[in-house]
């Protein structure tokens, strides 16, 4: 890009979990994550800082001191958010049930994931259990948002994509939770001045973006993320330039 004059202070930084990540088991090297290719697109007029986290959510990073570590501290222009699957995703166990199974002993432990396991869909249909429930994922985001001035910075909200068929045959509700929870952000970022959010729900094909687990992004899903976001900042950025 070069409408704008390059500035050291001009930061992006990335909000997210484990799918805005490398996942090298996988094959996701670092060259392949979507951060790393907005970082090389918008260099050297930005500089971009990927603050994602594994099992990251919006009750987590909306806590004070995690937002100054990850965002407050770098005062960044533009903000990426790419949060929500955590939060959504049906469970068997709450967070404090699973602290409390991994300090049981094998033999205890493994035969109760287990049972569990083989009738999830039994489960997640009679225990609607989610990591951060909905009236808490929009407190969370809200929270954020309130710290972000929007008449000095740009925010992007990344939508949830959707999830693969053995995941939605495997978790009741999966594909429900993920509409319900992109609503909410849709909702909350219409609210919010210079708050967009980018709905990637007709642009990733589960079955063709998304590795076998139905959750993280393969190399083309990475590339589509990019370039949507790519796509929309530089057009953003473009009319900023030209109304100055």
């Amino acid at each position: 890009m070069y409408w704008l004059e390059p500035m050291a202070e001009n930061r992006i930084v990335i909000l997210g979990d484990s799918l805005a990540m490398p996942r090298i088991m996988d094959g996701i090297r670092f060259e392949d994550t979507y951060a790393y290719h907005l970082a090389k697109e918008f260099e050297p007029d930005f500089t971009l800082y990927n603050r994602a986290k594994r099992a990251n959510t919006f009750a987590k990073q909306a806590v004070e001191w995690t937002l100054n570590d990850d965002f407050i501290c770098y005062n960044p222009k533009i903000v990426i958010i790419h949060l929500g699957i955590v939060d959504c995703a049906p469970r068997l166990f709450s967070e404090l049930q699973n602290k409390v199974i991994e300090m049981m002993p094998a033999p205890i432990r493994k035969p109760i994931i287990t049972f569990f396991s083989k009738r999830r869909l039994f489960f997640t249909r009679l225990f609607k259990k989610v990591y951060v429930d909905k009236k808490c994922f929009e407190a969370g985001i809200r929270s954020i948002l309130t710290h972000i001035d929007s008449s000095k910075q740009k925010t992007i909200i990344v939508g949830i994509a959707p999830t693969n068929t053995v995941n939605a045959n495997r978790s009741y509700g999966f594909e429900a939770n993920i509409m319900d929870y992109n609503n909410i952000l849709k909702n909350v970022a219409a609210t919010k001045e210079n708050t967009i959010f980018l709905d990637v729900r007709d642009q990733i094909n589960p079955d063709i973006h998304l590795l076998p687990d139905g959750i993280h992004l393969t190399k083309e899903g990475h590339l589509i993320i990019s370039k949507m976001i790519i796509n929309h900042l530089n057009n953003s950025l473009k009319l900023t330039a030209m109304t100055k």
